[in-house]
């Protein structure tokens, strides 16, 4: 599983800081918690960040499969996985 990078408030991209476990926004300073599934923390952001559901072939290519969410500036998520439609 990976995230969407992009907050869900305005679509600022987002860095991890290890040191909170964090990813943060540098545009409204929003906070979502890696451990707790992008859990949103503090901020303006009103939804938590998109999950994206990731394969591995038998060469070790990572592919996204499915999104569980909407990511930011998307109407509808063209890789969504059926449990999240």
């Amino acid at each position: 599983m990976a995230f969407s990078h992009y907050c869900t408030h305005m679509g600022g991209t987002l860095t991890y800081r290890s040191e909170t476990g964090a990813y943060h926004c540098p545009l409204h300073y929003a906070m979502f918690d890696a451990a707790k599934g992008g859990l949103i923390v503090i901020g303006q952001a009103t939804d938590n960040l998109p999950q994206l559901d990731l394969d591995v072939d038998a060469h070790g290519n990572i592919y996204a499969v499915g999104v569980k969410g909407l990511i930011y500036g998307r109407q509808a998520n063209v890789l969504a996985s059926p449990d999240a439609r």
